[in-house]
Formats: C-alpha cells, sequence, structure tokens
C-alpha cells in the first residue's frame, strides 16, 4: 500500500486537497480498486490515510499570494502625497488632486493665497476615478477657499492625493 496526498488543481500546487491510498500486490503488481479491497484492507487503508501529513512547500503557493495581496493592499491604502511639503509653500497655480470618497477624485488649482486662506478653483468636471483623474485639466468649477489648517486637516486625513506644482 502507498499513500500521498494530492495537492493540484488546474495543475497548481494550491493546497492539499485529498488524501489517496494505492493498493498493489507486491508479487503480481496488479492495482486493486477500492471496490476490491477487504474489510481488513481497507482497515490498513484509513490507518495511512490518517498519518499522512501535508507537507510545508504544498502551502507555498497560497502563503506567497496571500503575502503579496497584503503587501499590494497596505501600500495603497494610504498613500501619502510625495511632495506634501509644498502644503506649507503654496503658490499660484499649484494644482491639488483630492479624494472625495472611496473610489472618486476631483482636481483643485490655486488661484490666490492671502492671510493663511488659500483661494481654489474646482474643476469643472464631477468626480471622477483615479484612472481619470489626469485627463483633468480644465478649471471652471466652483471658487473655494480653505485656510491652511484646513489643508494640513486634509492632508492628515489622506484626501489630498497629490499636490503638482506650474
Amino acid at each position: 500500500m502507498e499513500g500521498y496526498q494530492e495537492y493540484l488543481i488546474f495543475g497548481l500546487p494550491v493546497f492539499p486537497t485529498s488524501k489517496t491510498v494505492t493498493v498493489t500486490c507486491a508479487a503480481c503488481k496488479k492495482y486493486f480498486r477500492p471496490s476490491e479491497i477487504s474489510n481488513k484492507v481497507f482497515e490498513g487503508v484509513q490507518y495511512i490515510k490518517n498519518k499522512i501529513k501535508p507537507a510545508v512547500w504544498m502551502f507555498l503557493l497560497p502563503i506567497v499570494i496571500g503575502t503579496a495581496f497584503f503587501l499590494k493592499l497596505m501600500s495603497t491604502s494610504n498613500p501619502e502625497p510625495e511632495n506634501a511639503d509644498t502644503i506649507d509653500n503654496i503658490q499660484i497655480g499649484d494644482i491639488y488632486s483630492l479624494r472625495i470618497d472611496d473610489h472618486r477624485y476631483n482636481k483643485m488649482k490655486v488661484l490666490d493665497v492671502k492671510d493663511g486662506a488659500v483661494v481654489f478653483h474646482k474643476s469643472g468636471h464631477a468626480s471622477v476615478k483615479l484612472r481619470k483623474l489626469a485627463h483633468i485639466d480644465s478649471f471652471d468649477g466652483d471658487t473655494i477657499v480653505y485656510s491652511k489648517e484646513d489643508l494640513m486637516k486634509l492632508k492628515s486625513d489622506y484626501k489630498i492625493i497629490d499636490i503638482a506644482k506650474e
């Protein structure tokens, strides 16, 4: 009798799926199907199945995929703007990309800076998905005023995703 563990799904080593024991005659090498096995031999088959332990490498692919998924999720969940220090050095023409909610974004352009207040002109587009954010280049929407403290709060809440200097 020989026991082994099956671990392939669609030809990929994913995780242990079942235990199999083959019964062959030592003298004539004849294979016996499970229906041809006697009760005494069947007990031996069950004993072998219970002894089979999965090898650690069988779990390697799910561990690698799970780790990669977790790292990707963590790297994209709270992106810090690369040039976040420009909130302290705001200039006319700067373009701020903002996260409106989980999957919607918009841009604003600085029109004026005076006495701790920053006047922005929002893009004329409704909020868009991230992949369309780069295509926003017109700022003919509403005018909005933020204080520098409000901008710092937006930055700390990860609402500002990018600041582009012109």
